[in-house]
């Protein structure tokens, strides 16, 4: 192998890697102790935090960095918690310290993250090419710290953008519902609530309406997210309908129509509903 071409290597794993790679990694290329030190000693390497990971000194220091530095030192570790969310775009969670869990049997310790032991996770998934816990083992997590209607409305968040996330979170449950893990009750709330067929609100006011409605005792099945007879499946839908009463529920707020051309499509909307004999509420 010519000179110059652990050096290109290892260029290319750590651009696909933020910036930074493992000593492992190094040796398995073919740098050996003294090409180590000597990248070092020159400045070309930066070892972070006396550890075995290094970061390329030409590549900027990011919160990404830090978690793939995290994962890289934790090898059967993911990413977790509140930062895990963060990574999967769950949101309300912002970018802050990084937090891996990892088996019991493995490395329990790293300069760049908290290191949770736990024996509960169900799988690890790759985003921005880091590891880090499934969205359902995440919301496994997060329920310790939240109230069951807060876990509730999570689920709601995160399934609007991952459509198997109630089938995942029930198995996730089905596995977990005899521990003790705190929390594990907010996830079962939430699980009776959220039929797998069933569609997510698409906004906050949707999601209060349901709980509006939730509270009548005497009201009929509400189908949400429902397709009425005279429209297309795929191609138009209502925010709620109730078939026995004929009956079409809708939510419409300042926030979500902003242009005049809004209520007049929601004029045009509830008179076509009333033509086919469905008033709106």
């Amino acid at each position: 192998m010519p000179d110059r071409a652990p050096d290109r290597a290892i260029d290319g794993l750590a651009r696909r890697q933020h910036g930074v790679f493992h000593r492992r990694q190094a040796v398995r290329i073919g740098f050996t102790r003294s090409m180590i030190r000597g990248r070092v000693a020159d400045g070309r390497w930066v070892q972070l935090a006396r550890s075995d990971v290094f970061a390329l000194a030409s590549h900027p220091g990011t919160w990404l960095r830090q978690c793939m530095a995290a994962t890289l030192s934790v090898p059967a570790g993911g990413v977790s918690g509140p930062s895990g969310a963060a990574l999967l775009g769950f949101a309300g969670y912002r970018r802050g310290r990084i937090e891996v869990c990892t088996r019991r049997q493995t490395t329990h310790r790293s300069a760049f993250a908290d290191v949770r032991t736990t024996s509960t996770v169900g799988r690890l998934v790759v985003v921005e090419g880091i590891r880090v816990v499934s969205p359902a083992d995440c919301i496994v997590q997060l329920a310790a710290a939240l109230s069951p209607e807060e876990v509730n409305h999570l689920v709601d968040d995160v399934r609007r953008q991952r459509r198997h996330l109630v089938e995942e979170l029930g198995d996730r449950y089905a596995a977990l519902a005899r521990s003790r893990l705190p929390g594990i009750a907010g996830v079962r709330y939430a699980l009776e609530r959220h039929a797998p067929g069933d569609a997510p609100p698409e906004s906050e006011l949707e999601r209060r309406l349901r709980q509006v409605l939730a509270t009548v005792p005497t009201l009929p099945p509400v189908e949400w997210q429902a397709t009425p007879p005279w429209l297309v499946r795929g191609r138009g839908r209502v925010d709620g309908l109730i078939p026995i009463w004929r009956l079409v529920i809708e939510g419409d707020g300042r926030d979500w129509h902003t242009r005049v051309r809004d209520f007049e499509t929601d004029r045009m909307r509830d008179a076509e509903a009333l033509a086919h004999g469905y008033p709106t509420l």
